[in-house]
């Protein structure tokens, strides 16, 4: 896993509170299951696994679940290859392409 090193000065008594106001009393046991699907992991990349899960993972994962965010419009019906088509010519050349 690449991470910044800089990550492990944070503490963890200072990513306890972000994690408590979403999850509440379940922040030690969140951590603790996180800890052990990843046993190799530091504790500073168990923190990187959680917040990249909660800004990009678990969004998506609600959005596939919401149908009603996409709709039958063509316009959204195309997005995932619009958002796809972004993304890979990004990775390619260095600059997203405007599909539309």
């Amino acid at each position: 896993m690449s991470y910044l090193p800089e990550i492990d000065r944070l503490p963890q008594r200072y990513y306890e509170p972000w994690l408590r106001s979403l999850v509440g009393d379940r922040t030690q046991v969140v951590i603790d299951a996180y800890r052990s699907e990843r046993p190799d992991f530091t504790a500073a990349q168990v923190r990187i696994a959680l917040n990249g899960d909660v800004g990009f993972r678990m969004p998506a994962v609600r959005m596939a679940a919401a149908p009603e965010f996409v709709g039958s419009d063509l316009a959204n019906v195309r997005l995932p290859e619009a958002v796809q088509e972004l993304r890979t010519s990004c990775a390619r050349t260095g600059t997203p392409t405007n599909p539309w």
